[in-house]
């Protein structure tokens, strides 16, 4: 019989693995406690809304050691994870109702070798959304990659798909189920994106730019309007600060080292970050190899910094050159350095790249 102790490392495991933890989603919006992950990200990760929660009874899950309130605010046990799971399912009608997106759910059960029965309208709901990420992934343009990469942050080719939404509206009928419900693509930059997810019915607008249409075929033409309006609403509502930041991130896969190389290249005179802020997303082989590599810098290129507070800042001449000059016998390893060297140049061409679109959609 599997222990208690090994059953939480694999339950852990599988929760790491599947995005539950993302840090732009939690460390953000919730004071960190070990162990323990907010209820409402859970219910938003695996079904895409919390709503459904309002009619728990706390104190019972309280009672178990499922949930534990800090903060003021509801957080779950991870070891506990799975009795959540199966708590909330038998508290939601599958069968009878569309009113949320379990897609994280479902993958995350088949993952755990415990595969679910799942409806027919939501096993049309998960072929749709795998066969519009596998459109996505076949286009391989850098668009493409971006809007894959709002949708499953942080997605690797081995492991299942993290989708990051949460249903914002539903449509509702009397006395019958739902067909449609509206989702909003979760993103660290740029405003929300809406997408309708409907059931294929014969009443369907076949000319709605933003609704993904359900099926157990995919339908190229669906996903090519749905793909083009995501790319529109990117180009259109965001910053430029803002779609530079995006792209940047998915290449580079930091929102830190992106958000530093956008900010400081619109603002190419001024003094934007700190070098300490810099210096902190190197894994260097000690801290007194850190302490003379920022020395040597600092005599070497005075002009890229300026004491502002009785801090040192860096212009965007200052954070390259500061990059450009680490040797591998300043960091960890050699895979460290190679790592730096790919985030740098995979930016800078994602800048170049970015720009580009910029300047063919003014």
């Amino acid at each position: 019989m599997e222990s208690e102790s090994n059953n939480y490392t694999g339950i852990y495991h599988h929760a790491v693995k599947s995005g539950l933890f993302n840090s732009a989603q939690v460390n953000k919006k919730f004071t960190h406690v070990d162990n323990m992950v907010p209820l409402v990200r859970v219910n938003n990760f695996f079904f895409g809304t919390s709503s459904f929660a309002d009619k728990f009874n706390y104190l019972n899950l309280a009672k178990e050691n499922i949930v534990r309130k800090e903060y003021g605010i509801y957080y779950l046990e991870t070891k506990k994870l799975e009795n959540y799971l199966e708590y909330v399912v038998e508290h939601l009608s599958f069968d009878t109702t569309f009113n949320c997106c379990p897609y994280n759910y479902f993958k995350f059960m088949e993952n755990l070798g415990k595969p679910c029965d799942v409806p027919v309208h939501y096993q049309l709901m998960c072929k749709t959304i795998d066969n519009f990420l596998l459109y996505l992934d076949t286009l391989d343009t850098q668009q493409a990659k971006t809007i894959r990469h709002i949708l499953t942050p942080n997605a690797k080719l081995e492991e299942f798909n993290k989708l990051e939404c949460e249903v914002s509206d539903v449509l509702l009928f009397k006395d019958l189920m739902s067909t449609e419900f509206v989702v909003k693509l979760i993103r660290t930059a740029g405003k929300a994106i809406f997408l309708r997810l409907r059931c294929e019915t014969e009443t369907y607008d076949s000319d709605s730019p933003n609704t993904l249409v359900l099926s157990a075929t995919p339908d190229t033409d669906n996903f090519t309007r749905v793909y083009n309006y995501i790319n529109e609403q990117m180009l259109m509502s965001d910053t430029p600060e803002e779609f530079l930041i995006c792209n940047i991130e998915r290449v580079c896969g930091s929102r830190v080292f992106a958000e530093i190389m956008v900010k400081s290249y619109l603002d190419k005179n001024g003094f934007v970050f700190s070098l300490d802020s810099i210096s902190s997303i190197i894994l260097w082989a000690s801290s007194e190899v850190e302490s003379k590599y920022s020395e040597y810098f600092c005599g070497k290129y005075p002009n890229c910094i300026k004491l502002i507070d009785n801090t040192q800042m860096l212009n965007f001449e200052g954070i390259n050159k500061f990059l450009l000059n680490i040797s591998e016998s300043d960091v960890a390893n050699f895979e460290v350095k190679e790592q730096i060297n790919e985030m740098y140049y995979n930016s800078m061409f994602e800048l170049i790249h970015s720009f580009e679109q910029l300047y063919k959609n003014k």
